[in-house]
């Protein structure tokens, strides 16, 4: 279990950092951006569930809020669903 959490947070902060630096195209900066917040997502949500806490993912929710506008609200819906 442990390693399968490793890849699905690994994968998308190195897809995302990639596109990040190599892209100039404004969609893939887009793209990678939201790889990159549903990493940080992932990981509070496992360091939430490890100590018992849901205020980790609620403080992710409204920073990717801010961040993204209404997008970003879709977002947190969607991966709240997903997430659990």
């Amino acid at each position: 279990m442990e390693y399968l959490a490793g890849i699905v947070l690994v994968m998308p902060a190195a897809v995302g950092g990639y596109l990040l630096k190599n892209s100039a195209i404004l969609w893939q900066k887009i793209a990678a951006q939201l790889l990159l917040a549903l990493a940080g997502l992932i990981t509070l949500k496992l360091v939430g569930d490890y100590l018992g806490v849901k205020i980790a993912v609620n403080i992710a929710s409204l920073l990717l809020i801010a961040f993204l506008g209404l997008p970003g609200a879709g977002l947190v819906v969607v991966l709240n669903f997903i997430l659990g």
